[in-house]
C-alpha cells in the first residue's frame, strides 16, 4: 500500500525531525551552538518539511496510484473513515 516515494518521504521525514530537535537544543543551551549553526539548521528543517509536503501533493494528489492497495489506501484517507467514535480522542 506504499507508494515508490515512501522512502523518500520517511528520510525527508527523519531529517527535518533531527533539525527540530537539534534547533530546540540550541534555543535552551546556546552556549553550545554559534549563530551559522542555528540558520543551517532552520533552512535544513525548512528544506527538509518542503520536500515532505512536495512529496505527499505528488504521491497522494497528482499522481495515479501505482497499485490498487495504494489506491485504496488513499480512498480510506481521503474519505476519513478511519475517524469515527473508535479512534475519536
Amino acid at each position: 500500500w506504499q507508494g515508490p516515494v515512501a522512502t523518500i518521504d520517511l528520510l525527508a521525514q527523519a531529517i527535518a525531525e533531527g533539525a527540530a530537535v537539534l534547533l530546540i537544543v540550541a534555543a535552551f543551551m546556546p552556549s553550545l551552538t554559534d549563530a551559522g549553526f542555528v540558520v543551517a539548521l532552520a533552512w535544513t528543517l525548512a528544506a527538509a518539511m518542503l520536500l515532505h509536503v512536495v512529496l505527499l501533493l505528488v504521491e497522494h494528489v497528482l499522481r495515479a496510484s501505482p497499485t490498487r492497495h495504494h489506491e485504496l489506501a488513499n480512498n480510506a484517507m481521503a474519505r476519513e473513515i478511519y475517524l469515527g467514535e473508535k479512534f475519536s480522542l
